[in-house]
């Protein structure tokens, strides 16, 4: 029996329920919990991403109230539902099987290495830079600075990032400090 690593966050708040996006490592499963807290494990293989103005508009109702909850726009579902105009049972029919592709994404993971010039702000320009493009930082490792150079590894979640992503590189690249950047990994 093959032994998974999970790791959770919550996507969705209600007042008694939380809305858990579980990510599994094995790199097939989605395990989700449900409005009921039951634990759901969903295999990536048997999902479509189709675009939303081939589905009826129901789907996208149930994303939008799923969206006002979340965002706190709405204080519930009863809210929620008469705000975007479908009944109730109807979100609770469709909401733990309809979501947005963010939403239901795996979160994209990069690992990058970085020679930065040892000088002060240079690594802080790095990281606000990646902050004002949506990315959300994971790990940090720099080693020791030698003859004026820094190792820096960074590991960040691209998920909700709002550019291109080899357009970030090139803008990283190009940030006075950076000598080298390299993408070790991405998943």
């Amino acid at each position: 029996m093959k032994t998974l690593s999970i790791s959770y966050k919550c996507i969705a708040t209600t007042d008694t329920l939380c809305y858990t996006l579980y990510n599994v490592y094995d790199g097939r499963t989605i395990v989700r919990q449900s409005r009921t807290g039951d634990v759901i494990v969903l295999d990536k293989k048997k999902y479509l991403v189709v675009h939303a103005d081939a589905l009826p508009e129901v789907y996208k109702k149930v994303v939008d109230a799923k969206e006002l909850i979340k965002n706190g726009d709405a204080s519930g579902v009863s809210e929620a539902v008469k705000a975007v105009g479908i009944s109730r049972s109807t979100y609770y029919k469709y909401s733990d099987h309809v979501f947005s592709l963010a939403e239901g994404a795996l979160g994209k993971k990069v690992t990058w290495t970085l020679l930065l010039h040892h000088e002060s702000g240079v690594l802080s320009t790095v990281l606000d830079r990646l902050a004002l493009a949506k990315c959300n930082i994971l790990t940090i490792s720099q080693d020791t600075p030698i003859n004026g150079v820094a190792n820096v590894s960074l590991t960040f979640d691209i998920s909700e990032l709002e550019m291109s992503f080899e357009a970030l590189m090139n803008e990283m690249k190009a940030l006075s400090g950076v000598k080298k950047l390299t993408l070790i990994a991405m998943e």
